[in-house]
Order: C-alpha cells, then structure tokens, then sequence
C-alpha cells in the first residue's frame, strides 16, 4: 500500500503456505481488530491494523485521517483471518476489504467471495471467467442488491446468456442473500495506473433494469 510505503507481509521459501499473503515482516507490528475494535477471535477475520517506522503520519487535507490513523497505527481497512500451521507459524489470508462488507437480507455479504466463486466457473466447453468485479447498486425500490461485472475468456457472449450459463455455479457455492441480482459482461475492467479496479467508474455507468 502507498501508506506503508514498503512490503509489510510476505512469503517466505522455508514458510509457505499456498493461498496465503506470509506473515508480517521484521520490524511491522499488526493487531486485527473486529467492527467493534476489539481483537478479532483466533482464526477469524477483522481488520488489518499496521504499525512500522516507513508509515505514513497522515493524508494531506483528508477528512479520513482520524478513521484510519491512530497513535502511530495505520487502519488497512483490509480484512484478514490468521491461521496457524501444524508447526505453529501464522499464515495471514487476505478476505477482501472491509469498507466492501454490506448487509442484505440482514446477513454480511463480501462482494469479493462472490468475485472468487465467478472466476473459479468452467462451462462445458471449458470456458471461464477472466476476471469479475462486483458492486453494489441501488434497485429502482431503493434497497441495495449486487451487480457483477465479469470479462468472460470468450468475446461476443450475450449478458442474458452469460448469467444464464454462469448462475448455476453462483447458486451451488453462494447462500442465496449472496447471490446478483444482475450480472453484466464487459471487454475490460476500469483500473488505476496501479492495477485496482476503479469500482466506481462500473457503479457510475450501470443501469437498473
């Protein structure tokens, strides 16, 4: 992150576990905290506080400085769950991002677990999904509902017959308060010079119907 100005979590080649983002390097001290910013419980997810002599003090004339700086201790606003490993080295798992986390139907909904089970679809001809954004958008009722936004590996398909093919996968692996209620296909996903989606851009163009 730009705050942390270096690398604060990493694989190491003798700690390794597949999946996983490492473990906190020398010198970064972490705390995961829950929405109530107590300590999360062990092997559950809450958000990634950082601490390390290259963070960042403050954001220049933002409004978000008191939110996500603290007595020297940066708020990634990324949720992760630690794991220990049979010989009792954390593994840190990075489980999408925390201001992301909406409640439908009364249950917490992580618009990326939704991205990770479209990605993981393979039609009967062997195509897949290459890469897949959701969001959250306002029904003509004004009630919030998913929208996900997926770069099928094969041009030309229809929306009506790419959420025809891939909803049977989205079903047998999503409770149903997690599920889209639209699913639009588009050439490429809008990113930042850095690589991150530009989410609101696919919120601006989108239209209910």
């Amino acid at each position: 992150m730009s705050e942390t100005f270096c690398n604060t979590l990493s694989m190491r080649p003798d700690h390794v576990r597949y999946g996983s983002c490492g473990a906190p390097l020398a010198g970064v001290e972490t705390k995961v905290l829950d929405r109530d910013g107590a300590p999360a419980p062990a092997g559950e997810a809450g958000v990634l506080w950082l601490k390390h002599p290259t963070l960042a003090q403050r954001y220049h004339r933002d409004e978000h400085n008191t939110k996500a700086f603290n007595d020297g201790w940066f708020c990634t606003n990324d949720q992760f769950r630690v794991e220990l490993d049979e010989a009792g080295n954390p593994h840190w798992f990075h489980e999408g991002r925390a201001d992301e986390l909406l409640k439908i139907a009364g249950q917490w909904v992580k618009p990326s677990e939704v991205e990770e089970v479209a990605l993981s679809y393979v039609s009967q001809a062997g195509d897949t999904i290459k890469e897949a954004a959701c969001i959250v958008v306002t029904d003509a009722s004004g009630f919030e509902r998913l929208a996900l936004y997926v770069v099928p590996a094969q041009a030309g398909i229809s929306d009506a017959a790419l959420a025809q093919s891939l909803r049977p996968t989205l079903e047998a692996k999503l409770p149903s308060h997690s599920l889209p209620r639209w699913i639009r296909g588009i050439d490429e996903l809008p990113r930042t010079p850095t690589g991150k989606v530009q989410r609101f851009k696919l919120k601006a163009g989108f239209v209910v119907d």
